[in-house]
């Protein structure tokens, strides 16, 4: 138990740098611009809303799914009984605050693009 206690958040953290960036990257290529402009306030909120909001129709469609796959056995003596408890909802939670960070990556920089084009006059 003890190396997944030390192997999990490095890699947890490490994967939500990624897709944050990853997210940043489609925005900036979608929108087309040549590279991400300097960060706003509104592109920093529209970034945290984007997660918040994602998160939150994660957890009323996709999280319940994964939860009803958790099957609970009598006692847990051995990791395997472990995984076969927490794993589908764990791995669920996991791959959503993944996504989070991209929807969050890709709304913060799309906002950013869009303040930062000139206006016309």
């Amino acid at each position: 138990m003890l190396p997944l206690a030390i192997l999990v958040p490095p890699s947890l953290a490490a994967g939500v740098a990624g897709t944050w960036w990853a997210g940043r990257l489609a925005a900036t290529r979608a929108l087309g611009a040549a590279e991400p402009p300097r960060g706003t306030f509104a592109g920093s909120a529209a970034g945290v809303a984007g997660a918040a909001c994602f998160w939150s129709a994660m957890g009323a469609t996709v999280f319940p799914a994964f939860d009803a796959m958790s099957s609970t056995p009598a006692k847990i003596e051995s990791f395997r009984d472990f995984t076969r408890s927490a794993g589908p909802p764990t791995v669920a939670r996991c791959g959503g605050v993944l996504a989070c960070f991209f929807v969050a990556g890709a709304s913060k920089t799309a906002t950013d693009v869009l303040m930062a084009s000139p206006k016309a006059p």
